[in-house]
């Protein structure tokens, strides 16, 4: 049976539970041996709960070893770069890792680098020329968000008030879900883009946002929100006001409770970024960059629009 080490929290910082499966009996493969490093932005948004399902199933299949971690708290960047940097004193053999904040982990990415540990990249692009890095694994952010702004936009006619919830700035993900919705909206001159201010991901923040923002403009008719967890916090935050009948919200994850959302009819769409194929996908390519293969600058794959 192969050795599994699936952590969530932060190792040697918070609490975690662990899960491992008896000892390792004999040498299949080579891949007995291989320890995969995968970190991701926090453990409390369930998209990445699916990230750490595909994972998991990846290397349980393929025969490696995985340790899978991510911050108690989204946007504690501070503790994603403690994690990489207890890691780092474990050698694994590679690192897949979705960064909060890359100018934070810079540092301790050239360690990688020194050591000679690869890293593959997933989700949030970092910027090139600085680390090396493997591939890049995701998915086009902009062009999934534009498609939903394009799908309101006709709902709308082509006229109305909107506004959109960010993610945390400095984000890649959340500059190219922006620019997404931004690029589209200048299609439509007749919509007015009204606020676009950051939720910082969160849910009670989205909540508390969206209430000053349908305050401010009461014939608002559609909230963009850049993931799930912020449309869920503005769903709220309408039906506080009164207003499901007037304002569409739109997520981005296809969380589980976002997709309960749409099939009530409290959320219009989501997009469904299948963030279990992202895990799978990036552990797959690791072993086959571990076995000599060499990796395409970036692997996309497929993703859609969530309706009722």
């Amino acid at each position: 049976m192969k050795k599994r080490l699936f952590l969530f929290g932060v190792l040697l910082l918070v609490a975690g539970i662990i899960f491992a499966g008896g000892s390792k009996e004999g040498t299949e493969s080579a891949r007995d041996e291989v320890v995969i490093a995968y970190v991701v932005k926090t453990m409390t948004n369930p998209y990445y709960h699916e990230v750490a399902v595909g994972a998991e199933e990846a290397a349980e299949k393929l025969g490696a070893n995985l340790i899978f971690q991510g911050p108690a708290r989204h946007g504690d960047t501070m503790a994603q770069v403690a994690i990489v940097e207890n890691l780092l004193a474990l050698k694994p053999d590679v690192l897949i890792l979705i960064p909060d904040n890359y100018t934070a982990l810079l540092p301790v990415l050239q360690q990688y680098n020194e050591a000679g540990i690869p890293i593959i990249i997933a989700d949030t692009r970092i910027e090139e020329g600085f680390v090396k890095t493997e591939t890049f694994v995701g998915y086009d952010d902009a062009s999934a968000t534009s498609m939903v702004a394009e799908y309101v936009a006709d709902l709308l006619e082509g006229k109305g008030k909107v506004a959109i919830l960010e993610g945390q700035r400095g984000s890649s993900t959340a500059e190219a879900r922006l620019r997404g919705y931004v690029d589209k909206l200048q299609e439509y001159p007749e919509i007015e883009m009204v606020a676009s201010l950051t939720a910082g991901w969160d849910r009670e923040k989205a909540l508390s946002v969206a209430q000053d923002i349908i305050q401010a403009n009461p014939d608002i008719n559609a909230i963009f929100a850049s993931n799930d967890e912020m449309a869920l916090g503005a769903i709220q935050a309408v039906k506080e006001a009164g207003k499901e009948d007037q304002i569409y919200v739109t997520g981005f994850d296809a969380i589980q409770a976002a997709k309960d959302s749409v099939a009530s009819g409290d959320m219009l769409c989501t997009i469904d970024a299948v963030p279990s194929r992202m895990g799978s996908l990036s552990v797959e390519l690791a072993l086959k960059h571990l076995e000599g293969e060499t990796l395409e600058k970036e692997y996309y794959y497929p993703i859609q629009l969530l309706t009722e």
